[in-house]
């Protein structure tokens, strides 16, 4: 017999849900593309394929101190690239 997975109600998105999903995905993306290469790949590798600072360190033929910082300034630069939407997007909502 066959089990079928139970739909939450929580779990269902509607139409809108959904295109803001999308377009923070967009957004998110964007930021990360336009990190300085060496930022952008130690945070790929961290984030996105879950390698820990030895293996990026090695990858990238850096240190592994030198990791943790590139890691560090590209989220801060990231947090920085999409504070105007975040906070766009928290004005938009608090609108209802």
């Amino acid at each position: 017999m066959a089990m079928v997975a139970e739909e939450h109600p929580d779990s269902t998105e509607t139409p809108i849900e959904g295109m803001v999903e999308d377009e923070t995905v967009r957004q998110v993306r964007a930021a990360i593309a336009r990190l300085p290469d060496h930022f952008r790949a130690a945070l790929v590798l961290c984030e996105y394929e879950n390698l820990s600072y030895a293996d990026i360190a090695k990858t990238l033929n850096a240190s592994v101190p030198q990791v943790k910082t590139w890691i560090h300034r590209a989220r801060r630069q990231l947090e920085g690239m999409l504070k105007s939407y975040v906070e766009g997007k928290s004005k938009g909502s608090s609108a209802k």
